[in-house]
């Protein structure tokens, strides 16, 4: 371990901006104040690396661009003699190559853990096993996913993102002055969504739903590769004027807490959503599909079978008919949320990258 504090950095080869990217940009943040020093490595453009560098977060540049990326394999060996970090948390397919193939040959080689946030299949645990010393994950579904792919339970730790909740909070009294802020109607119920617009997001599933519940207005909050078709899809449906796509919001807060009810429909690869969370946190009661990592996020949320459009409108029908039922999913929901506060979840992280630290002494 580095005399002093402990050195830690996180690599990313994406360059989007959603809960994964906002997870690391957090904890890069937050461990400093657990006694860390932390780096970012990323590509130079990437919203991840833009962002950490503004708030003074050490960063290097490193393209990533494929797995096998003899330039970046070069630079992190490079960064890896010059800078002799305790830890490397790698995030997605080409950054955890990189490092790893970078760093098998080193005869002092550093620790090196694997995050997976997302509950797709595994194409292939091989480097899971050849390069990480452990594994961290996002919910308790994906961990058990991995160590039915043969990893030891021993290595593999459920680390779910956490929710800052002095930020996210119940402010019923603001709702419709932030309606007016953002030209949401005040004379309907407000259904949201927040999640980068991709398709198993369930974005076609939450517009037909939004067909079906003619008295509500729909309001899709962030940004993302399938924005144009689900706006499409929307027009296509006849919804567009019940519709608002708001692009990304930084207080993210203020647009939650002028809504009635959160929809979350995705149909697939969920870790623990950081917006479910958040919904949750600003009381807002939520529907949501039948995944595992959503049920272990929500275990007070309206849940509904995948793809089950009939269902999702009943129940969100529901929710805006019957308040003392909604106020119930709140309360139980903020309950609930309780157990994923930022502050407990960091100090659980803290503690995983010690361990791992220590265990190499």
């Amino acid at each position: 371990m580095n005399a002093g504090q402990p050195f830690l950095v996180h690599t990313e080869s994406s360059m989007a901006w959603g809960g994964q990217e906002i997870r690391i940009h957090t904890e890069l943040k937050r461990l400093k104040t657990f006694g860390w020093r932390v780096e970012l490595w990323a590509p130079k453009r990437s919203d991840v690396y833009l962002k950490s560098k503004a708030v003074q977060i050490p960063v290097e540049c490193v393209a990533f661009r494929r797995s096998w990326d003899p330039g970046s394999i070069r630079l992190v060996r490079k960064l890896v003699r010059e800078k002799r970090p305790d830890i490397i948390v790698t995030h997605s397919s080409i950054d955890s190559w990189v490092v790893g193939l970078a760093t098998r040959g080193m005869s002092d080689r550093l620790n090196i853990v694997r995050m997976r946030h997302l509950s797709t299949p595994v194409k292939n645990i091989l480097p899971y096993r050849w390069f990480a010393d452990a594994v961290g994950t996002t919910s308790e579904d994906i961990r058990r996913i991995l160590i039915s792919r043969g990893l030891s339970q021993d290595c593999v730790a459920t680390l779910p993102t956490g929710v800052d909740l002095q930020r996210f909070h119940p402010n019923p009294g603001v709702k419709s002055e932030l309606q007016k802020k953002f030209g949401l109607p005040l004379d309907r119920p407000v259904v949201g969504g927040v999640f980068v617009i991709r398709s198993w997001k369930g974005i076609y599933d939450f517009v037909k739903i939004a067909a079906t519940v003619p008295n509500a207005h729909f309001v899709v909050v962030g940004e993302g590769p399938s924005r144009e078709a689900m706006m499409k899809s929307a027009a296509e449906q006849g919804v567009a004027d019940r519709m608002m796509f708001t692009g990304h919001v930084e207080a993210v807060e203020e647009i939650l807490w002028a809504m009635d009810v959160f929809l979350f429909p995705s149909t697939a690869n969920e870790g623990i959503p950081q917006a479910l969370l958040q919904a949750q946190g600003c009381g807002v009661p939520a529907v949501i599909s039948d995944l595992p990592s959503l049920r272990e996020a929500a275990g007070a949320a309206l849940v509904c079978p995948v793809g089950n459009i009939q269902m999702f409108s009943d129940a969100i029908a529901k929710m805006l008919i019957d308040s003392d039922r909604a106020r119930a999913i709140s309360s139980a929901g903020l309950e609930w949320v309780n157990r994923f506060d930022q502050e407990k979840m960091m100090a659980n992280i803290d503690a995983f990258y010690r361990r791992i630290i220590a265990s190499r002494t």
